[in-house]
This record gives C-alpha cells, structure tokens and sequence, in this order.
C-alpha cells in the first residue's frame, strides 16, 4: 500500500468520508458473449457515476483523488499499472496500484482498462461497493432442478447470499450458484473465503461426480490452463487476467491468486469460467 511518512490526518479524514459515503447503485448493463455462444450479462457503475457519487463527500472532508496511469514494465507485461492516491490537504496520503491487463497497440484497449482500473482502484480504496439489485431476478427464477444435492463437505459454512453449503477448493471455501438475468444465463460467485483451516477429513465414499473441483494435474485442469494461454499468454498474462476476473465478479480479492502457481491451484470450475469470460 501506498502512503506518506504520517497518515494520520487522511485516516481520520476517510473514516469521517466513510459514514457518509453510500454503496453506489449499479446503473448500466453489459452483456458478454462466451467462447460457447451463450451469454450472460451483469450490473455495473460506470466510473462517472462513481465520481459522482463520491466527490461532494471527499471535498466536505478535505480529500481529493488523483490516479495516474503508467505503462507495465515487467518483462512480458502487456498490461497498464493505475495508481489510486487518496489526498489530504496537510499533504498525507494512502494509495494503491493495479495492474490492468490490454493490448499496448490499441489506445482503445488501453483506454478501456485505465477507466476499469481506476474504477475498482477508487471503489476498493474507499471501502464502497456497488449495489446489484437482482430481486427480481431471484423471484422470476425457475424452480430447481428435482435432481438431489450433492452432500455438503464436512464443516462447510453456509453461504451469506444463496444459503446454501460452500464448495472447498485449493484455495479456501467458495460458492458458485447459476442465475438468469434478463433472459442470459449468469454464474453468480460469491462469498469466496480465503481458507481458514482445511476441513475435517470425510471418511466416507465420496461420489466422483460430486467431488469439489481443484488443481492436482487433471486433464481438465491443464486443458483449461491451456485454454487460458491462448493467443501466447504469458504466465504473468493470465494472473493479471484471473485477477481481473477476482474484480469484475466482486470476488475477495485477499483469497486471489497472487503468483501463476496460485492460478494453478483454483477451482477447475472458476478457471472454466475464466477461460468463458476472457
């Protein structure tokens, strides 16, 4: 994290902002089409609607952002670095820098991904989210299927959103649940937990067509790690590319992948939705 030699005075400046700052609604609608040809789609705020929101409460307090882009500079890079920096008028200031991945040849892609990294980069530092009001969604949704359930994992905590036991993977427990929205289909992830303790052993049989997905070197792991380097990826490529993933879905970024090997250990069906999405 980014910050002067003293914070003491944007600390308390922030913590002021923050009771009356509000999550920001979701106004605008993108859809996205798979590599399959199904398509989903989902809620955002758009930067300018975030800037919005925002600024009179920043300036009542005494802040301001500022947020530089800078071209990646690591061998093999092709992404843009946005700095976030939340200042005080005594001077303090705490920031942050992320990584956004697009093509170095086009000024669009480039215009895209500094937009988004500011976006996320100003809503994380701030501690606000965006609301995504999917009520109606969940009231018009098909009944389930009348297929029985597979057996929650021993101590599987419950998920806050869908109520329902978490799946555990290689890289903590996690929950992702099929929605409809506005006629597409969406995969809802949520409540990804970074682990806490591995889960009590299970003693009994496991049914394989039930078993929780992670890394160990299946065929379908390194299929759909191959998938992911499509186009000569670099290692670093795709971990900029998961970590966007982590960030468009809301996702804890505590629990994202931090080097190539943690990208290696998600759950195959996160890195199947990641090969769907990119």
């Amino acid at each position: 994290m980014l910050h002067s030699e003293t914070i003491g005075k944007v600390a308390a400046a922030l913590v002021a902002a923050q009771a009356d700052l509000k999550d920001v609604t979701r106004d605008k609608i993108a859809k996205v089409k798979t590599r399959g040809g199904d398509e989903y789609s989902y809620d955002y705020a758009d930067l300018a609607t975030v800037l919005e929101a925002v600024r009179p409460v920043l300036v009542k307090n005494k802040l301001a952002i500022s947020q530089p882009p800078a071209s990646g500079n690591g061998e093999g890079d092709t992404g843009v670095v946005v700095e976030t920096l939340l200042l005080h008028e005594s001077g303090e200031y705490i920031g942050s820098k992320l990584t956004m991945p697009c093509d170095p040849n086009s000024a669009q892609s480039m215009g895209s991904a500094i937009t988004y990294g500011r976006r996320y980069g100003l809503t994380s530092l701030l501690g606000i989210a965006t609301e995504s009001d999917d009520d109606g969604v969940a009231a018009e949704r098909p009944a389930q299927s009348q297929r029985s359930a597979p057996t929650p994992q021993p101590g599987a905590p419950i998920c806050a959103v869908h109520g329902k036991p978490m799946k555990h993977g290689a890289n903590g427990w996690y929950c992702s649940t099929p929605v409809e929205k506005d006629g597409a289909k969406v995969t809802k992830w949520c409540s990804y937990k970074p682990p806490q303790a591995a889960p009590p052993a299970d003693t009994s049989t496991p049914d394989p067509s039930e078993a929780p997905a992670g890394a160990g070197g299946s065929k379908e792991v390194t299929d759909a790690l191959l998938r992911l380097h499509k186009g000569g990826k670099t290692d670093n490529a795709v971990l900029i590319a998961a970590r966007k993933f982590y960030a468009d879905n809301d996702m804890d970024m505590s629990s994202a992948p931090t080097d190539y090997e943690g990208v290696k250990a998600l759950p195959l069906d996160l890195l199947n939705a990641m090969v769907d999405a990119q």
